[in-house]
């Protein structure tokens, strides 16, 4: 919320806008929250504060990009960006003069934000020129606020690591819960039930590759599943489906997740009635030995779980075969599931694959024009050229 709304705001409605962000500070969820309601009250605390800015990024990697500008998001703030990479270079806290910065009335004061001997960005504000002193001071105010923000990254990484600590006593105890056995089959037995009572699945299974297929070995509560065939098959061609693809393939398919495709899961979900599903491909030194399937998986920590939903349907499902859908779209003219369109943009990033594993290096591809644009020498893999009086 800018400074300007917050004031109309309270000259119509008589409410305090000190208050109003205090409380913004106080309830903030997220470390982009914080910054947006530490900034106003940081700013507002100082004398003559014309603008300010708060940059976060990867420790000591960046980018650091703006979570926070006052008193108005919709400002630009390019100025000060010099005065922020000379702080985040040098590591410490500058009053940069305005004649260094093509305005002689106002100076910029920047100070890095450092946790634990790593850059998580900077704040820079420019104020209104003043006595040296008066500067210094301003400084030194803006490392006592700063170390809000070193407060905020701190929680948020014993957080991180509390989450860490609680993934490994649940791995110990899965390690732990197979080794009390002696033998392969009752020490996986015992791995897959506890797995899916740790996790609240309806049903978890490792598999292992037996003729280039991964095959069902042991089964979560169940110590006698050789009858069900179709079932075995049909999470064994999940396992493939994921290894394949050398990835976890989760189903439904997570929004921020890789696009991967899901088309065994999706037939096991329908066939097994499963909210989600989970496989995790096993390897060993590079090579695919196996995998790890679950059915409706929980995230741990639980607060993740809660904040967890299933992506809604936006795609329509194929009725039968690809063909059989492609029959249907000749006939009554709607849109097939994979037509031209969609297909061909397919195919095309698929060529592309081979065209780079060709060239053994990354490879910036130009769509309008269909050629490779970062390397000249790999267009000849993309049109094959004709002698003359050949062309087409």
């Amino acid at each position: 919320m800018s400074e300007d709304v917050v004031h109309r705001a309270g000259e119509s409605t008589g409410f305090d806008a000190d208050r109003l962000f205090w409380r913004q500070f106080v309830e903030a969820a997220t470390p982009k929250a914080f910054c947006q309601s530490w900034l106003p009250l940081q700013c507002r605390m100082l004398r003559g504060v014309r603008c300010g800015m708060v940059l976060l990024g990867n420790p000591d990697q960046g980018p650091f990009t703006p979570v926070a500008v006052w008193p108005d998001a919709k400002l630009s703030m390019n100025h000060l960006t010099g005065a922020a990479e000379r702080a985040l270079r040098e590591r410490r806290g500058l009053l940069v003069a305005g004649e260094e910065v093509n305005a002689p009335e106002n100076v910029h004061v920047a100070y890095p934000i450092e946790v634990s001997g790593k850059l998580h960005g900077v704040v820079v504000l420019e104020v209104e020129e003043h006595p040296r002193q008066e500067l210094q001071s301003i400084l030194r105010m803006l490392h006592w606020g700063a170390a809000w923000l070193e407060v905020m990254i701190r929680r948020a990484e014993a957080s991180k690591a509390s989450e860490l600590t609680d993934r490994l006593e649940k791995v110990l105890d899965l390690v732990a819960s197979s080794v009390e056995h002696e033998g392969f089959r009752s020490g996986a037995m015992a791995l897959v039930t506890r797995m899916a009572t740790t996790l609240e699945c309806d049903r978890v299974s490792v598999g292992f590759m037996s003729r280039n297929q991964v095959r069902v070995k042991v089964m979560s509560h169940t110590a006698d599943f050789g009858k069900q065939t179709n079932l075995l098959r049909a999470i064994g061609s999940a396992m493939d489906e994921a290894g394949d693809q050398q990835g976890t393939v989760v189903y439904p398919p997570l929004p921020e997740g890789l696009p991967l495709v899901t088309r065994a899961h999706e037939a096991l979900s329908k066939q097994q009635g499963s909210g989600a599903i989970l496989t995790i491909p096993l390897e060993n030194k590079g090579k695919l030995v196996g995998g790890v399937y679950g059915e409706s998986p929980r995230l741990i920590p639980e607060s993740r779980m809660k904040g967890y939903k299933l992506p809604g349907q936006t795609i329509p499902r194929v009725q039968g075969t690809h063909e059989q859908d492609w029959v249907r779209a000749c006939k009554n003219g709607q849109r097939a599931g994979a037509d031209f369109e969609y297909s061909a943009l397919l195919t095309e990033i698929c060529l592309l694959g081979n065209v780079a594993k060709r060239m053994d290096a990354r490879i910036e591809w130009d769509g309008r024009g269909m050629k490779v644009t970062n390397l000249p020498q790999a267009n000849q893999y993309v049109r094959t050229m004709y002698r003359e009086g050949w062309n087409l």
